[in-house]
């Protein structure tokens, strides 16, 4: 009662669109739509032309050969119960209007009915269309200009049912991730019994270790844009099948990436439809693990050492010398850039780092590190999951940052 008593209407103001400002909510929605639908597409670039082909070619093989329904292990009323147990019933309804409330409430005859339609769906390896729509509400973005649309982020509010059968759909795709180890140990995101903390002090403590050997640490932190808007779907169900994922999951998986759409909401009004073309959805429980396993080859080499969590990645080096770190950083740019424009994964060169860490290591001129032949800035600090890290390793930034905005 005291947060609806104290939260304050929040407006959007005026959006900027190519024909200047709009000032409905369905116009602004409509803005909204439209920069959305821009962002959920396949990167222009990187790409490989002869790989995207092969890409293509196998996957209508397969599914030329494969086009009849998979057995699948079902569902079981227990199992649906359980996963009802846990639904927070402060989350909002998407468009099927259903609140988990109402889910929590379920008879043993409705309980038994919606068994049948998710067994259903499992038997026929189907994703019904129905629950890939999803309506997006906009929340602007702490310290960006409102005008535009940019400055704001946005959430999914999806089928509460839909939302249930992904999280079948979970166990078993983590079940068989588990009993194959695919989802590489350097990857910390959203895998049991590991949080950011364990990666920070993995990376941290790697420094350290460093410093106390005399040993320089040479790190690249990547900016992958748009990861997670962006992943392409065919390239996705290609790995899938190259990791030989069991067939039901493979069509099901399918199923569930294509053809979705979404509308944008502001104050009850709504946009046109808006198609995703490309991305693991926002707000699914399903797009952690298979953004996981999109990027599970993510390049290594025998020198460094890889850290990542979801899309946040960094690279490491150690060595006597920082000549023998630039080397061996630049030998894995190299590895990397075949990646990334083999999978269509796009980097922020600009917002891309690189920094040298060795307790008094002063002023120095390190040559160039570069991936697609531009240079990659070299400083004496980065972010990296939320933590300032300085050359030093003295925290003495991250401090200060931390009392500002306590202080306000």
């Amino acid at each position: 009662m005291a947060r609806k008593l104290t939260k304050k209407y929040v407006s959007i103001p005026p959006i900027l669109g190519p024909s200047g400002l709009v000032f409905s909510c369905a116009d602004k929605a409509d803005i909204f739509r439209n920069a959305l639908e821009e962002s959920f597409q396949e990167n222009i670039e990187p790409y490989d032309d002869n790989f995207i082909e092969k890409v293509e070619n196998e996957i209508d093989d397969y599914f030329h050969t494969n086009n009849i329904p998979s057995p699948a292990p079902l569902s079981s009323p227990a199992e649906i119960l359980t996963i009802i147990a846990k639904l927070n019933i402060r989350k909002t309804s998407g468009p099927d209007k259903i609140p988990n409330k109402a889910l929590k409430l379920i008879t043993p005859n409705a309980l038994t009915f919606l068994t049948k339609i998710f067994n259903k769906c499992l038997t026929f390896n189907y994703f019904p269309l129905r629950w890939k729509q999803a309506n997006i509400i906009m929340l602007s973005k702490p310290g960006k200009d409102p005008k535009f649309p940019q400055s704001y982020r946005p959430i999914s509010l999806l089928s509460s049912l839909g939302k249930i059968f992904e999280k079948i759909l979970q166990k078993r795709i983590n079940s068989y991730c588990d009993s194959s180890n695919i989802i590489p140990k350097e990857q910390f995101g959203f895998r049991a019994q590991h949080s950011t903390i364990h990666q920070l002090l993995r990376v941290t403590n790697s420094i350290t270790e460093g410093m106390n050997n005399k040993f320089y640490t040479g790190g690249i932190f990547l900016d992958i844009q748009k990861a997670f808007d962006r992943v392409w779907h065919d390239e996705l169900i290609y790995k899938l099948i190259q990791l030989n994922f069991p067939k039901y999951l493979i069509n099901i998986l399918k199923s569930f990436l294509e053809n979705r759409t979404f509308k944008v909401v502001i104050h009850g009004e709504t946009s046109n439809t808006g198609v995703i073309k490309a991305g693991t959805p926002q707000g699914s429980v399903l797009s952690p693990i298979l953004y996981s396993i999109f990027t599970s080859d993510f390049p290594s080499h025998p020198r460094t050492i890889t850290c990542l969590f979801a899309d946040d990645s960094a690279v490491l080096a150690q060595g006597t010398t920082i000549k023998y770190i630039l080397r061996t950083l630049q030998s894995f740019l190299v590895s990397l850039e075949e990646w990334l424009t083999k999978w269509r994964i796009a980097v922020n060169t600009d917002k891309t780092k690189a920094i040298i860490f060795r307790k008094g290591c002063s002023n120095f001129n390190p040559a160039n590190l570069e991936l697609f032949d531009e240079t990659i800035e070299w400083v004496t600090e980065v972010k990296y999951l939320g933590l300032i890290i300085d050359n030093k390793l003295t925290f003495r930034q991250h401090i200060s940052y931390l009392k500002e905005k306590i202080l306000g």
